[in-house]
């Protein structure tokens, strides 16, 4: 089968792809405008593949860079410390 003869099999058998490209694949001109999510819905939305939503996965990520920040603080005061007191 040919690439031409394919996309004539794919527009004949298929009612919505000959609709959106009206009956020709190099002529898009599609009826169909799709309506995407709000981000708030995405981030907030438990999926059934993940353990936990975006939102609460940054928040995770955040706390962790928050505390491994502190933690290295602390160390240069001790060191700091240290010397000052040698």
């Amino acid at each position: 089968m040919s690439p031409d003869e394919f996309e004539r099999a794919c527009l004949t058998n298929n009612k919505k792809l000959s609709d959106a490209f009206n009956g020709d694949l190099k002529s898009y001109q599609t009826k169909h405008k799709p309506v995407l999510p709000r981000p708030s819905t995405i981030y907030d939305k438990k999926f059934h593949f993940m353990e936990e939503t975006l939102k609460e996965r940054e928040q995770r990520r955040r706390i962790r860079r928050e505390n491994k920040l502190k933690a290295e603080r602390q160390q240069l005061l001790d060191k700091e410390e240290i010397k000052a007191s040698e």
